[in-house]
């Protein structure tokens, strides 16, 4: 007789191919480099990648070894399993340790359309690609740009450690035209003034939107709406040309932004877990404390900050595929009676 653990596992599979067969209709591949008994064709991203078709999709099982680094050429959705899901163990239930680590993702030429969600992620490259979508994603080291369309970064959590030859998280490079950036939280202020959260150059048009930003940015040609800058030194945003700067929080000092921007705000009274992060899991301390400043103070009256707008920001980056958060099962069960399962399941849209 199957023991819980092997029967949770199970149900957790049947549930994410029946809903991922259902939603796209393509092939599903697993990948696992553990010994957790799941079933799996491949034990590296880099192999899933060459044996998948067009529009398949790639499943990363949790894990505390890395699945390596891989170059996409064709349209893939790859679903890792969130981050630091021990830190908030009401999400699902297997509380996990481990992540789906990935050190370098490059977007080759075929790879336009792909969709990267669930991941921790160390570097990314880009150059040429169009309507690329990174979601719910843990990023540790940075982000670089240059040639691309349409490009989408949603709900992440930047965890970035910085250098002095990519000194950003994210750099829009040259010619990157639609770029977003919302629901995302920079999570790291650096001792170096001349390192970067975010870099839009000169050619490139963004929106930037409902993220909580710790360290300096620097914008051009982009709309800054519904933000919380939560580091209170003076001017943390390099102004260039061509910026809309609406509706966002500040807690330093910051000249040149307009009207609808509220500036020097004590950095306490914003959110729940900053500076101070106290009993509070690393990212959910980002939510905003009762009275905060924040508060309605976004376009339209919603809040600012990543918990806010239409695509608010999902703890712990769990991808938006059904999950158990509850099993009740007895120990043991006969061929006569069987065994009643009691599965509860959230859709994580």
């Amino acid at each position: 007789m199957a023991n819980k653990t092997t029967m949770k596992n199970q149900l957790l599979i049947l549930t994410l191919t029946l809903f991922c067969t259902a939603l796209f209709g393509q092939a599903i591949i697993n990948v696992n480099n553990t010994s957790s008994g799941v079933t799996a064709q491949y034990t590296t991203l880099a192999a899933a990648v060459a044996g998948a078709a067009e529009g398949d999709i790639i499943y990363l099982y949790p894990s505390s070894t890395s699945y390596g680094s891989a170059t996409l050429n064709k349209k893939l959705t790859i679903i890792g399993p969130g981050y630091n899901v021990q830190q908030n163990p009401s999400l699902q239930i297997n509380t996990y340790v481990s992540n789906g680590v990935v050190e370098n993702l490059t977007f080759a030429a075929g790879s336009n359309g792909s969709l990267i969600t669930g991941l921790d992620i160390s570097i990314i490259f880009m150059n040429g690609q169009a309507n690329i979508a990174i979601t719910r994603c843990k990023l540790r080291a940075y982000c670089n740009l240059d040639n691309t369309n349409n490009i989408l970064f949603e709900g992440c959590f930047f965890e970035w450690v910085g250098n002095p030859t990519f000194p950003y998280a994210i750099n829009a490079n040259a010619n990157n035209n639609g770029l977003i950036i919302r629901n995302n939280i920079f999570s790291v202020a650096k001792s170096n003034s001349s390192y970067y959260d975010v870099v839009i150059q000169p050619s490139c048009t963004s929106i930037v939107e409902n993220n909580v930003f710790r360290w300096y940015n620097y914008f051009q040609n982009s709309i800054v709406r519904n933000n919380i800058f939560l580091n209170n030194v003076t001017n943390v945003i390099s102004n260039g040309s061509g910026n809309s700067y609406l509706n966002n929080i500040l807690a330093g000092n910051q000249t040149g932004l307009g009207a609808t921007n509220i500036i020097a705000v004590p950095e306490a009274t914003i959110c729940e877990g900053y500076p101070t992060q106290g009993s509070r899991s690393f990212d959910d301390r980002y939510m905003l404390k009762a009275g905060s400043p924040a508060i309605g103070a976004g376009i339209g009256g919603i809040d600012c900050g990543v918990f806010a707008g239409a695509t608010p920001y999902k703890l712990s980056g769990i991808p938006f595929v059904p999950l158990i958060y509850q099993v009740n099962a007895p120990p043991t069960g006969n061929a006569a009676s069987g065994i009643d399962i009691n599965v509860k399941i959230r859709a994580n849209n």
